[in-house]
């Protein structure tokens, strides 16, 4: 998903199309240096670990579920992205909203685990990109 985003960047004649990607890369980089340590500190069993009334739709990428990491990571690539093309803002909020839905419906995560997930991958994506792209 995210190589033909990145081939996106270049085709839509987005603004420093290189910076874009720097800031995406670092910003998810960095995300998950921070991800694994929460995941692993806050230990929150999955939804379907604790309710066995719901089922996995289907495999799990690490134990917990606090934060999203889906989440995470397709918030630090979609922030400068949207800092470069603010036109981008309504498709980035929609593919963020349907991936956090997916992730509920999965029985995956709760809600606090996706706004976790994209209020990290923000909280860092946001300084990467005013630092790294052209105003």
């Amino acid at each position: 998903m995210y190589l033909p985003l990145a081939a996106a960047i270049f085709f839509a004649q987005i603004r420093h199309p290189v910076a874009v990607l720097q800031a995406a890369l670092l910003s998810t980089l960095i995300g998950h240096l921070f991800y694994r340590a929460l995941k692993q500190r806050v230990a929150r069993m999955r939804p379907f670990d604790r309710d066995p009334a719901l089922q996995s739709l289907s495999k799990v990428l690490d134990k917990y579920s606090f934060p999203s990491g889906h989440c995470m990571t397709l918030t630090t690539a979609l922030v400068p992205i949207a800092h470069a093309a603010p036109a981008t803002v309504p498709l980035a909020v929609g593919a963020l909203a349907l991936l956090a839905l997916c992730r509920l419906i999965a029985a995956h995560h709760y809600p606090s685990d996706v706004l976790a997930g994209i209020g990290l991958g923000a909280a860092i994506a946001l300084p990467v990109s005013a630092w790294l792209m052209p105003a």
